[in-house]
């Protein structure tokens, strides 16, 4: 076998193995998403608004994948956020998310 005929069977190797990897990472991070979606659709369902650090109390959230989740939520129409003026001494503002009309059939439909 020849040197050429050598790399390009190692290339589609490593082609072959670069794309499957790439491909279970970005299921992998999907599936994170939308495990984090679920969590904030059932607490707003729950609690009709709710502001972004309660949404991290919680252990189990990872607040980067939150942020992704909330960041899709928006964007897709079924999240509204409303910002408030920061308490005193408190220099973040409240950002309180709350379900639209879209945003409540898509959960109901998701926790059904």
């Amino acid at each position: 076998m020849s040197e050429f005929m050598l790399g390009v069977l190692l290339g589609t190797v490593i082609g072959t193995f670069a794309i499957h990897r790439y491909r279970s990472s970005t299921f992998r991070l999907e599936r994170r998403v939308k495990k984090h979606q679920l969590f904030t659709a059932e607490c707003l369902m729950t609690r009709g608004q709710m502001e972004r650090r309660e949404l991290w109390k919680d252990r189990h959230v990872d607040p980067a994948m939150m942020d992704v989740a909330l960041c899709r939520m928006k964007r897709d129409g079924m999240v509204e956020v409303h910002r408030e003026v920061p308490e005193p001494g408190n220099d973040a503002p409240l950002e309180l998310y709350t379900l639209t009309a879209s945003g409540k059939t898509w959960a109901q439909n998701l926790l059904a």
